[in-house]
């Protein structure tokens, strides 16, 4: 089956041989998709699941905060939204709730949030994908610039949540592919992996591999 990844406002057709190419570069879905964490609560040792995608944050100012707040009742406040969010339905089943979605994202960024310093879309997302692997995305630099036709330096709370929408239409009548390759990555890893990270996954790997031959994203 051929898939396609979203960039630069079209479809771009990859070829099966080249997904299985592609896919050999995905060992790392054997490290953070096999993290298991508490779907509705956030733990203070959650804070470290965004390093298992290169994603690594500041445990200090999280911790020692210049507010005072502590990092328990932080988390706990994030914890209140994630209800909002469905366990078992993928991104393009569920109706979303642009409030509560802006406050989930609120409560697990920093910036002029406060919640979670040096949290930007990539470490909040890549946090939050962990609870809800169906229904959040993976909102990193790449995909900033495949949804929002080219991110600019500063990013907001409702960009985050304009992407998960466009997402959420420009995925749905392409979910067959995504479930695919979900499975193609279970015969080569062993891990099985949500229909929306199989298309996070292969569109982060042909994005490296076309745009950015020479380093990492994150």
């Amino acid at each position: 089956m051929d898939t396609h990844v979203w960039w630069g406002g079209s479809w771009h057709r990859i070829d099966e041989a080249s997904v299985h190419a592609l896919l050999e570069g995905a060992a790392f879905v054997t490290w953070y998709d096999t993290i298991e964490t508490d779907q509705d609560s956030f733990a203070v040792t959650d804070l470290a699941i965004p390093a298992f995608l290169d994603a690594t944050p500041a445990f200090r100012p999280l911790l020692s905060r210049d507010d005072g707040r502590d990092i328990r009742d932080v988390l706990a406040v994030a914890s209140s939204y994630l209800n909002d969010v469905p366990k078992n339905k993928d991104l393009w089943e569920w109706d979303i709730d642009e409030e509560a979605l802006r406050a989930l994202f609120q409560a697990t960024t920093g910036g002029r949030n406060r919640s979670l310093p040096q949290f930007g879309p990539a470490r909040c997302t890549k946090l939050l994908h962990r609870k809800r692997p169906r229904a959040i995305p993976i909102i990193d630099s790449w995909t900033r610039d495949a949804w929002s036709c080219g991110s600019q330096a500063s990013w907001t709370t409702d960009e985050m949540v304009r992407i998960t929408k466009a997402m959420q239409s420009g995925l749905r009548d392409r979910c067959d592919e995504w479930a695919h390759v979900s499975a193609l990555i279970d015969s080569r890893w062993s891990v099985r992996v949500s229909a929306l990270r199989a298309y996070d996954v292969l569109a982060y790997l042909w994005n490296r591999e076309r745009h950015h031959p020479h380093g990492r994203l994150t």
